[in-house]
């Protein structure tokens, strides 16, 4: 509570009709519990029990327990229960419980064990200072509170990572988010007094999460917390992460109202993030980025319940006796009348039971005229106006007239659509038998060879012609002309181009695989990539990526053969290279060796970022 609260500014007896001792001695010490008199003058100024009264709950009492859709799809409540709490606990219902569920079917689960002393010692007042009850409403985790924030006041993609980071004097601890569900927590524990110190330690806890998680968590980092000063701010910013600089909280969607000499700055937003999510959730209840959490205790849920029978509740429970005892009689009646029409009923039905048969019969008259309907279509399509097989074929025959070394193997019909196969020894061909129906589509290209001959195996689908097109006799299309006799040595290979910008795409879209965790899709991939653009420069950074799929596969011995190949290419890549064959003769247990790599690192590249975790871990092995 900022400040100290005199006597004269508690005085509500007069407007509120509250009976209100003057001084907190009045009250008797014996009823005050040790060390509450701040709240007892809070409670007294301001008249809460005509509002809501939130609490964080305390964290030392809050467990945490993620799950999937794996773990249940109904009843997750009662499940939660008889996988987290013990018979006894249960029984003493000593316990507050409730999850949230993220959109892509994860789920966090939070149990509060152990008595709300907050919550105990606001009820205890309550009687000494109001005739009215309060309304308590969400008692929240810090962490849910501070998830609140950061989805509430920030947009960021729903793939990128976000890390917060609240550093408090006696709580420390990272949340890892996804878009705007909840990843992971993971608490940060410093012995560290010395400022710069525990900025390195925090720093060095979350570089080694992240490598554990294998996800690029530094992506947004973002820090909050009473023990955050711009020094730290500064620190982190020099230290760089993933993506973007590190930042302190902004609570960017709060209008901010300055009181009389109050001075509200990003420093003190950061500062207070937790009570001010709470108090921004009970004013905007219906606010969806806000999570769903309520672990108030089930007894003070039901106290809040309301229900009162007044001298007209009364007379309408009267009301009720006597419309029931009237529906009763007439019910009576009316199972009489029931009775008779269920006989009616009984006759009717046996003339449509016989309707229906014939009906039944009709209907299969029906459906076997429908078959031979169908069948009759079929002949129709497939013939067409002036049997379209029979243009297609003649097409395809005048096209290839002069062509000797490209030929078709399969024709088929495919739902409004025909497919063929073929092959050829010009890859340019493919191109130009593609434009010999419309709305072609080359489904596959695959290169072979035939005693040192290359040859190209294709297959594509195209749509029937127009049969107005073709009564009025449009043009064919006609391959080049190509030479009639085959001489290896004149054969060109294939020069079909490929622009730049198409292979960076195709380079793209390999690495988003390998981000999104695809790693062995990824690596088919790179490695196809490598075999298709050798020359192509970023052939030499998805060498590398092949390493890195390979380790984060298991494949160790295979991932340093690959390292070695990068670092015998002497590129830029050459310090990530040193890194991960350390990193991998470590998971091969051979230390030695991992050192000397890492302490390589350190010597040819002082300045770069990975020289510090590579001096990090040497630290670590050396003492």
């Amino acid at each position: 509570i900022p400040g100290s609260i005199s006597s004269d500014e508690i005085n509500l007896a007069a407007e509120g009709g509250m009976d209100i001792p003057e001084t907190i001695s009045e009250l008797g010490q014996e009823n005050i519990p040790s060390g509450l008199s701040d709240l007892q003058a809070l409670l007294q100024t301001f008249p809460l029990e005509k509002g809501k009264i939130a609490i964080t709950a305390n964290d030392e009492q809050v467990s945490y327990y993620q799950f999937d859709s794996t773990f249940a799809t109904t009843n997750i409540d009662k499940k939660l229960m008889s996988e987290l709490l013990s018979k006894e606990e249960i029984k003493a219902k000593n316990y507050s419980l409730d999850y949230i569920i993220n959109p892509n079917e994860t789920g966090l689960a939070f149990v509060h064990r152990g008595r709300f002393e907050l919550l105990d010692a606001i009820q205890d007042l309550n009687p000494t200072i109001s005739k009215n009850r309060f309304l308590f409403d969400h008692i929240e985790t810090n962490e849910i509170a501070l998830m609140n924030m950061v989805r509430n006041c920030y947009e960021f993609p729903p793939e990128d990572f976000v890390t917060l980071l609240y550093i408090g004097f006696d709580y420390i601890v990272g949340i890892v988010m996804k878009g705007k569900s909840h990843v992971k927590t993971f608490p940060i524990i410093i012995t560290e007094t010395d400022p710069e110190k525990k900025r390195m330690a925090i720093y060095s806890k979350v570089i080694l999460e992240q490598d554990i998680s294998n996800t690029p968590i530094t992506q947004h980092v973002i820090l909050a917390g009473e023990d955050v000063s711009d020094e730290d701010v500064e620190f982190f910013q020099k230290k760089g992460f993933y993506w973007d600089p590190p930042k302190r909280l902004e609570l960017s969607e709060i209008e901010l109202i300055e009181v009389e000499e109050e001075i509200s700055n990003p420093e003190l937003m950061a500062q207070y993030a937790i009570p001010i999510s709470l108090a921004w959730k009970i004013l905007d209840p219906k606010n969806e980025n806000f999570f769903p959490s309520n672990i108030l205790p089930q007894k003070i849920i039901e106290s809040q319940k309301y229900f009162k029978i007044a001298w007209h509740g009364f007379a309408v429970l009267g009301a009720i006796f006597v419309i029931s005892l009237w529906g009763t009689f007439n019910n009576l009646q009316l199972k009489q009348d029931i009775t008779i029409l269920k006989k009616d009923i009984t006759m009717v039905q046996v003339e449509i039971n016989h309707v229906t048969r014939l009906v039944d019969q009709v209907n299969l008259v029906k459906a076997e005229m429908n078959e031979v309907q169908i069948l009759i279509d079929k002949v129709s399509r497939l013939l067409g106006d002036k049997n379209q097989w029979h243009y297609l074929i003649k097409n395809f025959s005048r096209s290839f007239k002069n062509n000797r070394i490209t030929w078709i193997n399969h024709l088929e019909s495919r739902l409004g659509r025909f497919f063929i196969t073929g092959n050829t020894t010009r890859r340019r061909n493919i191109i130009e038998i593609s434009k010999l129906f419309p709305n072609s589509t080359i489904e596959t290209i695959t290169a072979y060879e035939i005693e040192d001959i290359p040859l190209w195996l294709f297959g594509m689908t195209y749509s029937y012609e127009d049969p107005e097109v073709i009564l009025a006799g449009k043009n064919l299309t006609h391959i080049p002309d190509i030479v009639k006799s085959y001489k290896p040595i004149e054969i060109d290979a294939p020069d079909v181009e490929i622009s730049n910008k198409e292979i960076d795409i195709i380079y793209s879209n390999s690495l988003a695989d390998y981000f999104n965790g695809e790693i062995e899709i990824a690596h088919n991939q790179f490695v196809q990539f490598i075999k298709d653009y050798p020359d192509h420069p970023r052939s030499y950074n998805a060498r590398y990526f092949v390493g890195e799929c390979l380790y984060r596969m298991g494949r160790i011995r295979e991932a340093v053969d690959n390292f070695e190949t990068v670092l015998g290419s002497e590129g830029y890549k050459t310090p990530d290279a040193l890194m991960m064959l350390g990193n991998s003769f470590e998971r091969l247990e051979d230390y030695e060796t991992a050192l000397n790599y890492w302490d390589k690192l350190v010597k040819l590249y002082p300045e770069n970022e990975l020289s510090k975790l590579a001096r990090y871990k040497i630290a670590n092995y050396k003492g």
